[in-house]
This record gives structure tokens, sequence and C-alpha cells, in this order.
């Protein structure tokens, strides 16, 4: 395990143990919650043991069984991310023509600076994300 993913790995462990945990309120055994998201038995297994090898596309098809999908598609929901908007808003063209941020120019694209904006730490990609989801 490398350490430098911790957190990452932590999460999809929570979100495994939350995974079942709503599985079990409804009822479900694990070859009814398979069958219900078309994979084997297997696969719902390491989804509820949060294996770091399960696809998205499984995940996903885990939500829509339980009924959860929307709540996942709320998650990155353009209007709520903080990182993007400040962002955006920095970075917009004062007046004219300007083509917009170089992103490849080092000088014009300091991220650095908006570590310090409440949000921005959380919001460091989807999995950061998924994590304060499940937890």
């Amino acid at each position: 395990m490398n350490l430098s993913n911790l957190p990452v790995d932590r999460a999809l462990k929570k979100l495994g143990a939350n995974i079942r945990q709503a599985r079990l309120r409804r009822g479900q055994t694990r070859q009814e919650f398979a069958e219900h998201m078309g994979v084997s038995c297997i696969t719902a297994q390491r989804l509820e043991n949060g294996e770091p090898g399960v696809a998205l596309y499984t995940m996903l098809r885990c939500l829509q069984a339980l009924q959860l999908l929307d709540d996942f598609n709320r998650l990155l929901d353009p209007a709520q991310d903080t990182v993007g908007l400040v962002a955006q808003e920095t970075y917009l063209p004062k007046r004219g023509r300007r083509a917009g941020l170089d992103m490849a120019d080092p000088a014009r694209c300091n991220c650095s600076s908006l570590l310090g904006t409440p949000g921005i730490r959380e919001m460091r990609g989807w999995t950061s994300a998924l994590a304060r989801w499940a937890g």
C-alpha cells in the first residue's frame, strides 16, 4: 500500500462498507444485489470490500440498484464546484478578445494561490469528492 494513496484507500473501504449497509437495509442478499446490478456475486463482494480494481461503471450500476444514482450525479454538479468556480472567476479575461488562460504558462496559471480558498483542499479530484460523499 502506497502511503500517498492512504486517504483514497480508506475512502474506498468506507464506501464499500456504506454500500454493504445500504444493501442490507434494503433486505437484499448479495446474490440478489449482484443480479440487480448485472454483475457476478464476486464482483459485488469486491465492491463491498472497497477493492480498487472495481470499474467505475460497476459502481454506477451499484448506485442505480440502490436508487442513489441521482445523489452521485449531484456530487460533481458544476454549480457546486468550488475550485472550478474560483479558477473561472480568477482567470476570466477582463476585456477584449483575449483567448483565455494559457495553462502551459506557469506565470499565468498560479493555482497554488487558490489553496487558501475554503473548500479548495477538499475538492482535489473526484476521488476526494467521492470520499467526502461516502463519509
